[in-house]
């Protein structure tokens, strides 16, 4: 069937094909016509991963000569798939399935950059001895979003999957809907024999767990029987966990047992290549605007991804060389939405008066003393960390001179360095504000 083999090619610049060739071209075709197609999968699993993956751009992509879509026929085994099975993903799966791992998240596809060197190296070597890293678990890698954290946590969990091990990868907000599902099914044991019956756990995003007492409660617990078993956890937030608000004291100091590793955003450099390497899985042509058209208008590398794949669905197949008109239209729901989110040196300001209770003019003014001063040079470093502009620009911008800038700068660099909590938690609080709506 034509559509078919056109849909799959689709799926190889989407989805990658080795993912496509495992779980998508070993489904058997019964038979088709103009508006149908059968086909036979091999157990659950396929049909988790072809609903999860597939299903979505079916009606968009899968379509007859006449440009109708085609209609999925479904059975496992050559036998027909219970209607209670199809309604809800959920009710396919155990009761505590973990999270599908990104085909694309692996160790070969990740551009490494000295602001990843040391993350990567730690988990790519975990991987070939995780069972010799007890004095050093938990591996805790923490940075703002967009810098790889999720992908190296895939990473790991990919090479994991491949050895055979019992390997669980779930994002924070899994975790606590299985604690809450867990509590009202009366399923708190399935629960706990399911994350205490592997060798290896990891959880993205750690920091979402402040405020949530049941949730942490049982993480302590997960996380103790693990670790006395010597089994790897290997976990990622935006703060190191002597920042993390709202999460218990106890918790806090498990996280510190192993070794604490900080990740920075990638480089524009990074960024090049990432956009180059994706762009060419896709099958799409990046001439130098529109690879300048993408880093300017999309600042986190995983919007910049994002927009990349997009583009590459939206754009006809036949159609693989795109200039930046053509792109601006394409994208223009993702344009006005980064554009929403973007940062600048005025939401920085504005973000950092809010969260000291003064003016944005009394940052910009004169005035030396600490209740200014000490904001002032807080934007100064914000605006040097996430716009990367030059110490001159920042001086114009605040009315000093650019030395002045290097030193304020510094200052707050080496409060960081030295873990000086007046600086650091402020800090960190106007970041999770910054990233929050950027």
């Amino acid at each position: 069937m034509k559509a078919w083999d056109i849909f799959l090619k689709l799926l190889d610049r989407k989805l990658g094909p080795p993912f496509v060739d495992k779980w998508i071209r070993t489904l058997k075709v019964l038979k088709f016509d103009a508006r149908n197609l059968y086909l036979d999968m091999a157990d659950s699993f396929q049909l988790h991963y072809f609903n999860e993956y597939v299903a979505p751009m079916l009606s968009n992509h899968l379509l007859s000569v006449s440009g109708k879509p085609i209609h999925i026929h479904l059975t496992i085994c050559g036998g027909p798939i219970k209607k209670k099975k199809t309604t809800s993903l959920k009710e396919q799966l155990p009761h505590f399935a973990p999270d599908l791992l990104e085909p694309q998240a692996t160790f070969n596809t990740f551009i490494l950059g000295k602001e990843t060197h040391l993350s990567y190296t730690v988990l790519s070597e975990a991987t070939k001895s995780p069972f010799e890293m007890k004095n050093y678990n938990p591996i805790y890698i923490y940075g703002p979003k967009g810098c790889g954290k999720s992908h190296l946590l895939m990473a790991a969990a990919h090479s994991y999957v491949q050895q055979g091990k019992k390997t669980f990868f779930v994002r924070s907000e899994t975790f606590t809907e299985h604690v809450i599902r867990a509590f009202r099914s009366t399923k708190l044991q399935e629960f706990r024999k399911t994350y205490r019956n592997i060798d290896i756990l990891l959880i993205d995003d750690v920091h979402l767990f402040c405020r949530k007492t049941a949730t942490q409660e049982e993480l302590f617990h997960t996380f103790n029987h693990l670790h006395t078993s010597c089994k790897l956890i290997i976990l990622s937030s935006h703060a190191p966990p002597h920042l993390l608000e709202e999460v218990e004291r106890r918790i806090i100091n498990r996280f510190e047992w192993g070794i604490t590793l900080p990740i920075a955003p990638p480089s524009l450099s990074i960024k090049i290549q990432v956009l180059k390497q994706r762009a060419q899985s896709l099958s799409l042509s990046l001439d130098p605007p529109l690879v300048e058209f993408f880093i300017t208008n999309f600042t986190h590398l995983r919007s910049l991804v994002r927009a990349l794949e997009a583009l590459a669905l939206r754009s006809p197949s036949h159609h693989r060389n795109i200039d930046t008109e053509v792109a601006h239209i394409l994208l223009k729901d993702l344009l006005d939405e980064e554009s929403q989110q973007k940062v600048t040196p005025e939401k920085i300001l504005k973000v950092v008066a809010s969260h000291f209770g003064i003016k944005v003019e009394d940052i910009l003014g004169t005035k030396r003393n600490k209740e200014y001063a000490f904001p002032r040079k807080i934007s100064m470093y914000l605006c040097r960390k996430y716009l990367n502009i030059s110490f001159l620009k920042i001086g114009h911008l605040f009315s000093r001179d650019h030395s002045t800038v290097m030193t304020s700068i510094e200052q707050i660099r080496k409060g960081i360095d030295g873990k000086d909590n007046a600086i650091s938690r402020p800090l960190h609080e106007i970041q999770r504000q910054l990233d929050f709506t950027s």
